[in-house]
């Protein structure tokens, strides 16, 4: 990862109605992650999405209840992997959780939501 790598963050509470926005922004800034939670998107809407030069590297979407969601996009030209062991720790309001390694580095990107109408014990 190179020195000067910027990673965004943003909890944008639905995603569908501010694509524009969104791309507006990832060409105007230009991170190289920007970790999106409620996102609020089924996971066939978020494996639609299409920002030129950036991929959805890892993602979490509700099943049983609405909002909410996790995800990370990333600039196409890094490669990494899916932490997919953390799909065991996501419980929908409770804590939704996702990752990437870097597999050139020994470094991981974790994004995580806590929803207020969740259990936080």
């Amino acid at each position: 990862m190179k020195a000067n790598t910027v990673i965004d963050n943003i909890n944008i509470q639905s995603l569908s109605n501010k694509i524009d926005a969104v791309e507006f922004y990832l060409n105007d800034v230009q991170p190289d992650f920007m970790l999106v939670t409620e996102h609020w998107l089924s996971k066939a809407k978020v494996d639609q999405i299409k920002f030129k030069g950036y991929t959805v590297a890892t993602d979490f979407c509700r099943q049983r209840h609405i909002h909410g969601g996790v995800l990370i996009l990333k600039k196409s030209s890094y490669s990494t992997e899916r932490l997919g062991f953390l799909d065991n720790y996501c419980v929908e309001r409770d804590i939704e959780v996702v990752g990437i390694h870097f597999r050139d580095e020994n470094m991981i990107l974790i994004a995580v939501y806590r929803s207020p109408l969740g259990n936080w014990k």
